[in-house]
C-alpha cells in the first residue's frame, strides 16, 4: 500500500476487501480548486483552497443561503480571491474566523460544528455535510487542510475517509483513520443570512 504526504492513499492502493461507502452525493472532482492553480502568488494556501472548495460544495448542493450571495456559475478564482483577502498566506489554523470575516461582508453568518470522533464525522457525511480536517505533518508548522466527503468501512474493520486533498482534482484519495485520531481539528460550517 503506497502512502504519500500525510498518509493519503489512492483508491487503487486500498486493501481489496468488501466495503461500505457513505459519500456526499453529486460531487465532481474536476470542479474542485487545487493549490497549484494559485501558487504563483499564494503560499501555504491550503486553508483558502479548502474554504473555496467548501463554498463550491454548498453551491453544488444548492444551499439557499450560499446561493443568495454566489451564483451557481460563480468563478472559482473569484471565490478564492475573496477568501484569500482574509486568509492571506498560511499556515492558517483559524479557519472558522477567516470564513466568518469573509462572509460577514456579504451579510452572512457562520456557525461551526466541531467533531471529535470518526462516528461523529460519519454521521455528518450521512447528512451530506462536508467536514474540514486540519492535519498535522512532521513538524510543528507542517499542517494541511483537507475535506472529508466520504467514509469507507471495510469488512476487515478498517476505516478510511474519502478526502479532497486540495492538491489533486480527484475523489479517489483516502486517509486511514484506524489508529489514533489523525486530525487536530474537524469542523463543518452552517451558513445563514444575517
Amino acid at each position: 500500500m503506497k502512502k504519500k504526504g500525510y498518509g493519503f492513499i489512492y483508491e487503487k492502493d486500498l486493501p481489496a476487501v468488501k466495503y461500505e461507502d457513505i459519500d456526499i452525493e453529486g460531487l465532481c472532482a474536476d470542479e474542485f480548486a487545487v493549490t497549484g492553480t494559485y501558487s504563483s502568488f499564494a503560499r501555504n494556501h491550503c486553508a483558502t483552497v479548502c474554504l473555496t472548495n467548501l463554498i463550491k460544495i454548498m453551491i453544488r448542493q444548492k444551499n439557499e443561503n450560499v446561493l443568495s450571495v454566489f451564483e451557481e456559475k460563480t468563478e472559482e478564482k473569484d471565490i478564492f480571491s475573496g477568501i484569500y483577502a482574509f486568509t492571506g498566506n498560511g499556515p492558517v489554523i483559524a479557519l472558522y474566523r477567516k470564513l466568518a470575516a469573509y462572509l460577514r461582508n456579504m451579510k452572512l453568518l457562520v456557525k461551526k460544528e466541531k467533531y471529535k470522533s470518526v462516528e461523529e464525522i460519519k454521521e455528518a457525511i450521512k447528512n451530506q455535510i462536508p467536514v474540514a480536517l486540519l492535519l498535522k505533518g512532521f513538524s510543528m508548522t507542517d499542517w494541511h487542510w483537507v475535506i472529508c466527503v466520504g467514509v469507507r468501512t471495510g469488512e476487515d474493520g478498517k476505516v478510511y475517509f474519502r478526502i479532497i486533498d486540495n492538491w489533486n482534482k480527484t475523489l479517489k484519495r483516502f486517509m486511514p483513520v484506524n489508529k489514533k485520531r489523525p486530525w487536530i481539528s474537524a469542523l463543518s460550517f452552517e451558513i445563514n443570512k444575517k
